[in-house]
């Protein structure tokens, strides 16, 4: 016989436990102490088998409703009490939640914006050099798989995660570094004087001059273009104040 079980929020977090020993106001960073009110917004994804306490609000930081229900999600905004629980094993206590007034709910059809989870970023490794990372080059994928440095190769990529061709000994394409870091380098041609991209600047100004020895592209032993001492120093993300270290943190 099968047996129906209420699955309001009373029944579904009252007496949850947090995972934070001291927890703080989303808002102010104030630290919420025992038996003050505190309102709480949880969420979990239509498929997903558990909710996460993703905010928890002091009483005067507390939002009335949820303003923006997000489309795929079941979103609860609960107004509590906090507790302390005494965890008999440990002879430690942790903070717990109180009996449960509901303020706003939003169900998984209900919103405007949808969902999701953003992919982990890839690289891309030319198909010749998939077998032997090692020696190659990889570009940073622009999301629609071409290189972020807006490459003109004909070469075909496969895609790898960025986490992993990071590890591995394969170099880093230079203008996929500066692209990531928004600062698209240029250089103005000596000819028409437009700023160009540093991956398309050879060819630019063989165009412009018809000469095939203008200008003539480096590239590296895989063949793909590298960064020449003259287009660094005339690069707008290598100027003074401009971000260029490797270890810096990406946008």
């Amino acid at each position: 016989m099968l047996t129906e079980i209420p699955t309001n929020s009373t029944q579904l977090f009252a007496g949850a436990r947090l995972s934070d020993t001291n927890p703080e106001c989303t808002a102010c960073n104030r630290v919420l102490r025992e038996g003050e009110q505190v309102t709480i917004y949880v969420a979990r994804e239509e498929d997903a088998p558990t909710f996460a306490i993703e905010r928890c609000y002091c009483r005067e930081c507390t939002p009335e409703e949820l303003t923006s229900p997000t489309l795929g999600l079941s979103e609860h905004l609960l107004q509590t009490r906090l507790t302390r629980t005494l965890d008999v094993r440990t002879q430690s206590e942790f903070p717990t939640l109180g009996e449960i007034i509901t303020l706003d709910t939003s169900a998984p059809s209900q919103g405007t914006a949808e969902a999701h989870n953003e992919d982990p970023p890839t690289a891309l490794l030319r198909d010749t050099h998939i077998q032997n990372p090692a020696s190659a080059v990889y570009h940073i994928d622009d999301g629609e798989g071409q290189p972020l440095c807006n490459c003109t190769s004909d070469a075909q990529y496969t895609p790898v995660p960025l986490a992993e061709a990071e590890a591995s000994t394969a170099r880093q394409c230079g203008n996929c570094q500066i692209a990531r870091e928004g600062e698209q380098a240029t250089q103005p041609c000596p000819h028409c004087n437009v700023q160009v991209g540093m991956s398309a600047w050879p060819q630019h100004v063989r165009a412009c001059t018809g000469d095939p020895t203008d200008a003539a592209e480096e590239t590296d032993p895989d063949g793909d273009p590298v960064i020449t001492q003259t287009q660094r120093a005339t690069s707008p993300a290598t100027r003074t104040g401009a971000r260029t270290q490797l270890h810096q943190s990406q946008e």
